[in-house]
């Protein structure tokens, strides 16, 4: 027994090593390579976070250094505050001895929004929610009234008033940014008993759906998904230590117990890295809510999640998803190697994103100097190909609808019959119904209804859809007739051939069966839609 205590505490000593040294992936052969000639860059995402730790008086070295940068940003920029915008213990009351340091902590991270040209958006983290949600909700006030003081500064905290999120920001026509409070989904939900008043989402399970909504709906753009807390990590909150602090682990508690407890360090590394309090990556709610941000995002394709937490410097690629962690903007805490990890550093900085006109994604880590006046980069790589090029360009006019012509003729599908050996081994299915030409009225925006505003575009797992608002203010829904088969198959299959066999198997359902059920649930006194049929 002592001899396999003694192998368990050697292989968690071992596995959970960290260092402050800038760690680069071995097959990284040019830390630092040219950003791709003759290519514009349409958006640059600045991210710092936990950057509420400066001293009173001054200004952390990578916030000030992050300013630096901004001053010469464009308009294409943005700002994340990636949480933890305040220490130690969240917002104070206005009679609280530490309100002054803490009102400076946060002040001086919008100062450096003054004459920025972008937006800046702040998230909270779990330091800013530890006084509770009335104190959280005070530091949002705080924070919105003195960036109007200063001459209505860039700023927005998101989500609003303890909310969860996802909040959708769409920056252009090819980014999104997705936000998401993660310390509303890990914390002890019966000790604040408001939680989810005035909030949209009120539930985990509602959650998962809005954000499986937002990524399908925008699975053709960049998304990048603005979190606090990583889903992976190399430094503590993955149970990754410094030898000094497996010999003495109380300085994790106070920096200057320095009471050698070898063995015991070990054991609680080993207990960080898998078991995990509700703040490290090991604990059974961050699990969960990596399971499902995982499982919409794999699905639908490959996008960045970015986060804070951590006080160092880590970039992961991991089963197609990048995970980018920019959490030492006042503080530093060490980092390993390993885990599909191609960068990690314990060292004060920023990271940044910049978006190119092709859609491609590149990531830069950057460190301050002295007092932050300057700074240097440190690394930088390609994290995300290309976007997918548009098949075909939208059509500029509309013949059909400037005719005069009331109701059009149209085949739901008009390919070319399936061959016989096709029909036999998936069936015949109902497409000759899908090929039966139909006749049906057109669908005009601007005088049905009293005019039809379009106000949300939807969905489920297989259909297209639009919400429409009418001039009386009720709302209907458009759905497409055929049903999309990348909805329905994960990705990458669903930019294969398996998108098109999924696709003829919607045939298996009768296009038009919809019509015939209003009718029959009359007879029987059921509710029930009645849809029309129309050409769009």
């Amino acid at each position: 027994m002592n001899k396999a205590l003694l192998m368990l505490a050697m292989l968690a000593f071992f596995a959970s090593c960290a260092n402050y040294k800038l760690n680069i992936a071995k097959e990284i052969d040019d830390p630092i390579p040219d950003l791709p000639a003759g290519q514009k860059i349409t958006h640059t995402l600045y991210l710092l976070g936990d950057g509420g730790n400066s001293k009173a008086g001054k200004v952390a070295p990578a916030v000030r250094f992050l300013g630096e940068q901004l001053k010469t940003a464009d308009e294409n920029s943005t700002v994340i505050f990636m949480g933890d915008n305040i220490y130690p213990g969240g917002f104070p009351g206005k009679k609280d001895p530490g309100r002054a340091l803490a009102e400076h902590r946060l002040e001086v991270q919008l100062d450096i929004l003054k004459g920025f040209k972008g937006k800046a958006w702040m998230i909270p983290g779990n330091h800013d929610w530890r006084s509770g949600l009335k104190r959280l909700k005070k530091e949002e006030d705080f924070l919105e009234e003195y960036a109007e003081t200063q001459g209505d500064l860039p700023f927005e905290w998101i989500p609003d008033d303890g909310c969860s999120g996802p909040e959708v920001v769409e920056v252009n026509d090819n980014l999104v940014i997705i936000f998401i409070d993660s310390e509303w989904w890990l914390m002890d939900w019966n000790k604040e008993p408001e939680l989810n008043e005035g909030c949209e989402i009120k539930s985990k399970e509602n959650f998962l759906y809005f954000f499986e909504e937002a990524m399908k709906k925008y699975r053709n753009k960049n998304i990048v998904i603005a979190m606090h807390h990583p889903l992976y990590s190399n430094g503590p909150h993955g149970g990754r230590f410094t030898f000094s602090q497996h010999i003495f682990p109380l300085t994790q508690v106070n920096p200057k117990l320095y009471i050698p407890l070898p063995g015991i360090g070990t054991i609680f590394s080993f207990l960080r890295m898998t078991v995990g309090s509700r703040q490290d990556i090991a604990h059974p709610e961050l699990h969960e809510l990596r399971k499902g941000l995982e499982a919409s995002a794999k699905k639908n394709g490959q996008f960045i999640f970015v986060s804070g937490h951590e006080h160092n410097l880590q970039l992961f690629e991991k089963d197609s998803q990048v995970y980018l962690i920019s959490g030492s903007g006042s503080k530093i805490s060490p980092a390993g190697r390993g885990n599909d990890a191609v960068l990690t550093y314990g060292h004060v900085g920023h990271s940044v994103i910049k978006f190119f006109d092709d859609g491609s994604a590149w990531a830069e880590f950057w460190v301050p100097e002295g007092d932050g006046t300057t700074g240097r980069l440190i690394f930088r790589k390609k994290i995300k190909g290309p976007l997918p090029a548009l098949t075909a360009d939208p059509p500029q006019s509309f013949p059909e609808y400037e005719s005069n012509q009331s109701a059009f003729a149209r085949r739901l599908d008009p390919s070319p019959r399936k061959g016989r050996l096709h029909r036999i081994i998936w069936g015949e299915h109902y497409r000759e119904a899908y090929r039966a030409e139909v006749t049906a009225p057109k669908f005009d925006l601007e005088t049905f209804r009293g005019g039809m505003t379009p106000i949300k575009r939807g969905g489920g797992y297989q259909t297209n859809s639009l919400r429409l608002l009418d001039a009386d203010g009720h709302q209907w829904v458009m759905r497409d007739m055929l049903k999309d088969a990348t909805r329905i198959v994960p990705y990458p299959f669903n930019q294969t051939i398996a998108k098109d066999v999924f696709a003829d198997q919607f045939t298996s359902a009768h296009p038009y069966a919809a019509f015939v059920i209003a009718p029959m649930a009359a007879s029987v006194h059921i509710y029930h839609t009645n849809p029309k049929l129309f050409y769009v």
